[in-house]
Order: C-alpha cells, then sequence, then structure tokens
C-alpha cells in the first residue's frame, strides 16, 4: 500500500468518505451511489486566465497558457457534500469537452465520460484540517482535502482540489463521525 493510501486507511473518518478520497475514479458517481441522489453543481466561480508561474508549474504547462479554472459545489438532495476547486489545460482537450468545462454545469468525471475522454486520476495529496477555510473561505470546520491530477497523454489534463466538511451533513445518509 503506498504512503497515501496508508494515510487515507489511518485517517479517523467514516469509511465512506475514506472511499471517496482514495477512488482513482468518479466521486460524482460514488457520491451518487453513497447517497441514491444524482449530484448536481452549483458553480461558485468560473473564468479562464492566463497560467502564471506557480499555476504553469502545477499544470507542466507554458506561462501565458490558458487555463479554466472553476469552483464548484457537489450537491446531493440540497445538501453541499463536497467543494471543489479544479484548474484545466483548455488546450489539451478536445474542443467539445473544452465548451462544456467552462460553462461549469455538469460533473468533471460525467464529461470526461460524455465526450470519451481515456484518462487516469493520480493523487497528489491528502490532508485532514482542524479549519477548512484556511484553504475555502466559503467553509469551516474540520475536514479533508484531496489534491488530484487527471492526466491524459501522460501530462495533466486537470488539478483538481476538494474539501470534505466532516459534520453532520453527512449522517443523512448513514455516514456517522
Amino acid at each position: 500500500m503506498d504512503a497515501l493510501l496508508k494515510l487515507i486507511h489511518d485517517l479517523e473518518i467514516p469509511p465512506p468518505i475514506r472511499l471517496c478520497l482514495a477512488t482513482d475514479g468518479s466521486l460524482t458517481h460514488l457520491l451518487e451511489v453513497l447517497t441514491g441522489n444524482e449530484i448536481r453543481i452549483e458553480a461558485i466561480e468560473q473564468h479562464v486566465v492566463n497560467a502564471d508561474d506557480k499555476t504553469a508549474k502545477l499544470m507542466h504547462a507554458q506561462m501565458g497558457e490558458p487555463m479554466n479554472q472553476r469552483k464548484v459545489l457537489l450537491i446531493a438532495n440540497d445538501v453541499p457534500l463536497v467543494s471543489a476547486f479544479s484548474i484545466s489545460a483548455l488546450e489539451r482537450m478536445p474542443e467539445p469537452l473544452r465548451r462544456d468545462i467552462q460553462r461549469a454545469e455538469r460533473p468533471i468525471g460525467k464529461l470526461l465520460k460524455k465526450h470519451v475522454v481515456e484518462s487516469r486520476r493520480e493523487l497528489i495529496r491528502v490532508e485532514r484540517l482542524h479549519d477548512l477555510s484556511t484553504i475555502d473561505k466559503e467553509l469551516s470546520g474540520e475536514g479533508v482535502v484531496r489534491e488530484y491530477y487527471i492526466i491524459r497523454h501522460k501530462v495533466p489534463l486537470m488539478w483538481i482540489q476538494e474539501c470534505f466538511p466532516l459534520d453532520e451533513r453527512w449522517k443523512r445518509w448513514g455516514v456517522d463521525r
């Protein structure tokens, strides 16, 4: 077992959230299985920026390359479960996917499936935080953050950071703290 998977296993969090952290597949799909509800997206922000030095390094790209940045909430039955921030390398995407990503209306996993984009996910970081507001100003309290790449053709297509609050919102689906 690699170090990140061991870290996830050893976190004192409910097993279903552990599975969400460890998945190398669609988080949206797992949340739909867990909740029995379709996951909808609420866009908080979405815009295209030119990669600065930090973003270029993160995405293994050239400075100035156009990047889509979007922040969304993944919501089940009107309950926000996960806050997700992503950076997508627009020039590395097929045009139909590029258009859909910039609309921020559907989950990324569903868009990759819709456009038949073969990719893999590479987990970079998992960390339990006492206060999620240190990385996401709309959240507060204890939670877990994970970061990963979606890799296509051996380079990052997207970088995603997801925040999972550890509070009462999960109890309605039998996920106890």
